[in-house]
């Protein structure tokens, strides 16, 4: 039988003391262990929690690794809208906050030999304004040696700062043409010098390549064989960054849109070829250009699925707005149903006539089959299948998809009203969607069918 998350927590803590060869009373293990526990439980967490911390740690093995992996997440500034009051309490000596920007304080503790590495390892001054990209890792970062440096020496929290930093995800090449941990070796070459940590050249490049090893890891959804798993993943990702998606059946067409858009847009701009990262053939080059192709591969589906997504929804939001406003997805479209309630909720998708493919269209077969059976398993926010995206990808095709999207994306700028959008669509697919949404919302029953 599998234990409490918190208990795993304290196993893994006591576990990776024991490698280390440091005692450290079994009391203190369960203090670090609740405290991360206690900080990554919010309402705002459905994909950075405790939970995911432990899948990440699932194939790694060195104890560093391990402790590096459990405080990674601790701060997510963005989810959490700013840190709790016992993490607050960590940080308070180390930063200070000014209006929606926070800085290394000026009166930083330059005597902690640590810290001041830490400052080191991030490219960080005394009242520096602490950057968005690596925001939450630095903290994160400086939460994990307060907590930490009373039992590990400073080669060992050394290995943890590197190990975090590496987890700032999607990062390019530099000026010399180096990538993030080739760079990052050479700072640590010069820290070595300098502090006289007296640290071999050989444990260098094994702190970096377990820091890439770790930073792979917590990608690795990228690299699943079966998209509907990555899909999975990337929609436990959307209502962390958009609050009003995180009560379900109460969320708006337009809130749902958006949040859509903004998660299309990211996999639009994001390279495949910068999800993973290689250091002194840490992973092989082999395994590195599969990751790299299954990213690829994983990206361009899900970016299609989200934009026949966007096709659909843009339709049932037009047709609300028209209809009387912006409302309830629910309201339209019934409340998600659960297992084993299938009968007794009433949903509007009961109500789309039969859909029969058509030889005379082109289909991505990956992204209708994730549209009519699903992600990998149920959230609350939102159906695992998409039955009314279903629908309308399959009655138009994929062509005529991608000038319905262009078309939603001149509505979503406000270039096109909603009644100019719905006349862009075909009159039999609108006309099915407004009928089966007029059965379930009763109040806007004769307006939708005007529309249709």
């Amino acid at each position: 039988m599998e234990k409490s998350i918190v208990n795993q927590l304290i196993l893994r803590i006591d576990e990776s003391f024991q490698k280390l060869k440091i005692q450290v009373p079994i009391s203190d293990v369960e203090h670090i262990a609740l405290f991360i526990y206690q900080e990554m439980t919010s309402g705002g967490r459905t994909f950075h929690t405790a939970e995911h911390i432990l899948q990440v740690c699932r194939h790694l093995e060195h104890p560093l690794q391990i402790l590096a992996t459990l405080f990674h997440d601790i701060i997510y500034h963005q989810i959490d809208n700013g840190a709790k009051p016992s993490t607050e309490a960590v940080l308070e000596p180390l930063v200070y906050y000014k209006g929606d920007k926070t800085y290394v304080r000026e009166d930083y503790p330059l005597e902690d030999v640590p810290l001041v590495l830490c400052l080191r390892i991030f490219d960080y001054q005394p009242n520096e304004e602490i950057r968005l990209q690596g925001y939450n890792e630095f903290l994160s970062t400086l939460v994990a040696i307060q907590k930490l440096k009373k039992y590990l020496g400073h080669r060992n929290l050394l290995g943890i700062m590197v190990a975090i930093e590496g987890t700032i995800p999607f990062r390019g090449f530099n000026e010399q043409g180096k990538n993030c941990f080739e760079s990052m070796e050479e700072k640590l070459m010069a820290l070595n010098q300098e502090y006289e940590l007296n640290i071999k050249e050989e444990h260098i490049y094994l702190l970096v390549q377990l820091a890439v090893e770790m930073a792979n890891n917590d990608v690795e959804n990228f690299s699943s064989q079966n998209v509907a798993e990555f899909l999975d993943n990337t929609w436990r990702l959307i209502p962390e960054t958009n609050d009003k998606l995180r009560v379900a059946n109460v969320f708006t067409f337009t809130s749902y849109r958006k949040a859509i858009e903004k998660m299309e847009g990211f996999l639009s701009f994001l390279n495949p070829d910068i999800v993973f990262q290689q250091y002194r053939q840490m992973p092989s080059d082999e395994v590195f250009a599969q990751f790299k192709q299954q990213a690829d591969q994983n990206i361009k589906i899900a970016r299609e699925y989200l934009q026949a997504k966007l096709t659909s929804i843009a339709l049932l939001e037009s047709l609300a707005i028209c209809s009387g406003g912006d409302a309830p997805i629910s309201m339209f479209m019934g409340d998600i149903r659960r297992s084993g309630s299938f009968q007794e909720i009433e949903r509007a998708e009961d109500f789309l006539p039969a859909i029969t493919m058509s030889d005379e269209l082109e289909y991505d077969l990956a992204v209708l089959k994730l549209l009519e059976f699903g992600r990998a398993s149920e959230l609350d926010f939102d159906t695992q299948n998409a039955p009314f995206s279903y629908f309308v990808y399959a009655s138009i095709g994929k062509e005529k998809n991608q000038a319905y999207l262009k078309a939603a994306r001149q509505m979503f700028k406000g270039e096109m009203t909603c009644e100019e959008y719905l006349d862009v669509i075909d009159s039999e697919t609108r006309a099915s969607v407004a009928k089966a949404c007029a059965e379930v919302a009763i109040s806007r029953r004769d307006a939708l069918l005007a529309l249709a």
